[in-house]
C-alpha cells in the first residue's frame, strides 16, 4: 500500500469526522430542532378569493394539496412554501388557478438541509364545481366527499391520491407510483391507472365504464356497481368482492392471483397468464375455462352469461353462491 493512499484516506476520514462533528455541534446549538438549520426560507402565504369561479386548476410540482369545506364560507388558499418558490393564486376566466412560481437562481437549486413541507390547502365555500384538475409530480393529494364536480382529473408521478368526491361525468387518476384510494364516488366513468402502486376502490357507483390499470401493483374493488368494468395489469393480484356489471366484466394479468367474491356480469372474460383464478359469482354462468398446467373445477352449468376463463400456469377454481 503506498504512502499516497495511506495520506489520502487519513485526510478523507480526517474531514468525515470533522464533517459529523460540525453536524452535531449544528443539531446541540440548534437544540437538535432540525427545522433551525434547514437552509431553505420558508413562509406561509393566505390568500383571500373574493372573485366567483366555478372551476379549481393547480398546477405544482412537490406540495401536498389537500381541499377543505370553508367554515366561515370564505374561499382562501393557504400554502406553505419555499420563499422562492411559490404559488400564484387567481381567478382567469371563471377558473380558480394555483400555479408554482420559480424564482430561484440556478445555484439556489442546490439544498444540503431541507426539512419543510411544501403544503396547500384549499378551502371552498360551495359543495359543487364544474370542474377540478390537479396536476403533480411529488406530493399527496386528498378530496373529500364533502364535494362534486362535473369532471375530476388528476395526474401526479409520485404520491397518494384519496378521491372520495363525486362527479357527474369523468373521474380520471393516474399516478406513476403511488397509492391510489377511491371511496365512495359516483360517476358516469371512472378510470384508475398507477404504474407502480396499489389501487383501492370501495362504495362506487358509476353509470358506464371503470376502467383500472396498474403496472406493477394490487388491485382491490369492493362494493362495486356499473355497466362495464375493465382491469388490465403486469404484475399483481386483483381482488373483486360484491363488483357487479350490467354488462361486460373482464379481467386480464400477465403475472398474478384473481379472486371473485360474489361478483356478477351478464358476460365474464378472465386471463392470467401465471396466477391462480379463484371465488364465487352470485348467478349462474355457462362456463368455459382452462389452464395449461393447473386444476379446473368450475360448476357444470347450462344457464346464466358466458364466462371464459384462461390461465397458462395456475388453478381455477370458481362456484355460484347466489
Amino acid at each position: 500500500m503506498s504512502k499516497r493512499f495511506v495520506c489520502a484516506a487519513f485526510i478523507g476520514g480526517l474531514l468525515m469526522v470533522c464533517g459529523i462533528a460540525l453536524a452535531f455541534c449544528a443539531l446541540h446549538i440548534s437544540d437538535y430542532d432540525l427545522t433551525a438549520i434547514d437552509m431553505e426560507k420558508w413562509e406561509m402565504n393566505d390568500h383571500v378569493i373574493t372573485d366567483a369561479f366555478t372551476s379549481i386548476s393547480v398546477d405544482t410540482d412537490t406540495a401536498d394539496v389537500e381541499i377543505f369545506p370553508s367554515e366561515d364560507g370564505a374561499c382562501r388558499v393557504v400554502c406553505h412554501e419555499r420563499k422562492k418558490l411559490v404559488h400564484s393564486v387567481a381567478v382567469e376566466n371563471g377558473t380558480l388557478k394555483i400555479s408554482l412560481v420559480d424564482s430561484r437562481k440556478w445555484y439556489e437549486h442546490i439544498s444540503f438541509f431541507s426539512f419543510g413541507e411544501e403544503q396547500i390547502g384549499i378551502y371552498l365555500p360551495q359543495a359543487e364545481y364544474e370542474s377540478l384538475y390537479i396536476k403533480n409530480s411529488t406530493g399527496a393529494v386528498s378530496v373529500p366527499d364533502s364535494f362534486s364536480f362535473g369532471e375530476i382529473d388528476i395526474s401526479l408521478s409520485t404520491g397518494n391520491v384519496i378521491c372520495n368526491a363525486s362527479a357527474k361525468g369523468q373521474v380520471k387518476i393516474k399516478a406513476t407510483t403511488g397509492k391510489i384510494s377511491v371511496e365512495g364516488v359516483s360517476a358516469k366513468d371512472i378510470s384508475l391507472r398507477c404504474s407502480t402502486g396499489n389501487i383501492g376502490a370501495s362504495g362506487v357507483s358509476c353509470v358506464g365504464t371503470v376502467t383500472v390499470q396498474v403496472s406493477t401493483g394490487k388491485a382491490t374493488l369492493t362494493d362495486v356497481s356499473c355497466a362495464e368494468l375493465v382491469s388490465t395489469g403486469n404484475t399483481g393480484g386483483i381482488t373483486l368482492k360484491n363488483v357487479v356489471a350490467t354488462g361486460r366484466l373482464v379481467v386480464t394479468r400477465t403475472t398474478g392471483d384473481i379472486r371473485f367474491d360474489r361478483c356478477d356480469a351478464s358476460s365474464v372474460q378472465v386471463k392470467t397468464d401465471t396466477g391462480d383464478v379463484s371465488g364465487s359469482f352470485a348467478s349462474s354462468k355457462i362456463f368455459s375455462a382452462r389452464s395449461d398446467t393447473g386444476k379446473i373445477n368450475v360448476p357444470a352449468s347450462t344457464e346464466g352469461g358466458l364466462c371464459e376463463i384462461q390461465t397458462d400456469t395456475g388453478d381455477i377454481k370458481i362456484e355460484i353462491k347466489e
